[in-house]
């Protein structure tokens, strides 16, 4: 989804509180504009947009290895990447007096990215924790199972050359 890059109001740096202060400040001056972050991690470089109406979240895009997911899907990605201390997280306007910039046109154009939900920003980054906390358990009990079956691999291999050099003897 790309949208127009309308007026910049700040940028900084992801973290726990991250995603919920970009929304407090879209909301409480209830913005037409964007939050866009910018992860660049071992997994890739992944871009998450949020495009807000009136201070409410209506469209979302996340774009990573080359896949894009849109709408509900990607909200939990972006607030995923928002965690990251690496995580840079623009806040961007289309409310400043030159702006040519529609968000209802944005809205009708990339229907497909609509937002079908009010997102509660502490629920989404509650639900990214959770996962990241899942994934790390998942990646730490493969890496055991891994160590597991190279040891049993090795005892193997030992056992199998002890019977060839019996045999060859």
């Amino acid at each position: 989804m790309q949208i127009p890059s309308g007026k910049i109001l700040s940028t900084s740096f992801g973290g726990s509180r991250a995603f919920a202060e970009a929304f407090a400040r879209m909301g409480e001056e209830s913005q037409d504009g964007f939050v866009r972050t910018s992860l660049a991690s071992r997994k890739g470089y992944s871009i998450g947009t949020l495009v807000f109406k009136g201070g409410k979240a209506i469209l979302a895009a996340y774009k990573a290895s080359g896949r894009e997911t849109l709408g509900d899907y990607a909200v939990p990605l972006v607030a995923a990447d928002s965690l990251s201390e690496d995580c840079v997280m623009e806040i961007h306007t289309y409310g400043f007096k030159s702006s040519s910039v529609s968000v209802g046109h944005l809205e009708s154009r990339f229907s497909d990215a609509a937002v079908t939900y009010d997102i509660d920003p502490a629920e989404e980054v509650r639900g990214a924790e959770k996962a990241a906390t899942v994934e790390a358990e998942k990646t730490r009990s493969t890496a055991s199972a891994d160590r597991l079956r190279d040891a049993g691999i090795d005892s193997k291999e030992r056992e199998l050359a002890e019977k060839k050099r019996l045999l060859e003897d």
